[in-house]
C-alpha cells in the first residue's frame, strides 16, 4: 500500500477503506478511512462544502445528537462529516495560515 508522501490527492483522499490493522499505522497520516461514518469521504462532486442540516448540531432540524442522521444518506449533496467538510477544493488550503511561517516548516493545514 502507498502512501502519498508530500502532497495530498484530493480525488482519493480518504475516499477508500484501509486495508491495515488500524494499530499499525497513524491513522491521521493514512490517505484512506478507517470508520465509515467519521473519516470516509464520498467522491469529489457529489457534495458541497457545506454542512449537512440534519448534522450540523443545534441546527433547527430536530434529532438526538447521538443518532443524527440524513435522510438523504450519500445521495445528500452536503458534507457529511468534518473530514468531507475540511478536505473539500473550497476549503482546503484556501486560505493563507498564520502558522505558515512559524520555523520556515509547510503547514499541514
Amino acid at each position: 500500500m502507498t502512501h502519498p508522501a508530500k502532497f495530498l490527492d484530493l480525488n482519493t483522499f480518504k475516499v477508500t477503506e484501509c486495508m491495515q490493522d488500524a494499530s499499525s499505522h497513524n491513522l491521521k497520516k493514512c490517505p484512506y478511512y478507517h470508520d465509515y461514518k467519521k473519516d470516509r469521504r464520498r467522491p469529489l462532486g457529489t457534495y458541497s462544502s457545506e454542512m449537512c442540516q440534519y448534522l450540523v448540531p443545534n441546527s433547527s432540524i430536530k434529532s438526538s445528537s447521538s443518532n443524527k442522521k440524513c435522510p438523504l444518506g450519500d445521495s445528500c449533496d452536503r458534507a457529511h462529516n468534518r473530514v468531507e467538510e475540511f478536505y473539500h477544493p473550497d476549503k482546503y488550503k484556501a486560505k493563507f495560515c498564520s502558522s505558515y511561517l512559524v520555523k520556515g516548516k509547510p503547514c499541514d493545514y
